[in-house]
């Protein structure tokens, strides 16, 4: 199966940053953080994210090869 990294870009730039925050217990800062790639959650709060909001945990390992350029 194909990743498509615009599809999850798309995803968690949709998620209210309020919403993401309380969900996985961290300031909206880090939230914020979490949505534009400067800083990304741990596994445990990835799958909460996944269970969600259906953007797979494995979403930020993609995204952030196609950042790094991997």
């Amino acid at each position: 199966m194909e990743t498509n990294i615009n599809d999850f870009l798309n995803s968690i730039n949709n998620i209210r940053t309020i919403e993401l925050a309380n969900l996985v217990g961290v300031s909206r800062n880090m939230a914020e953080k979490y949505k534009n790639f400067s800083s990304y959650p741990p596994l445990d709060k990835a799958v909460l994210i996944e269970d969600t909001f259906g953007v797979p945990a494995r979403a930020w390992v993609d995204i952030r090869k196609a950042i790094k350029g991997n």
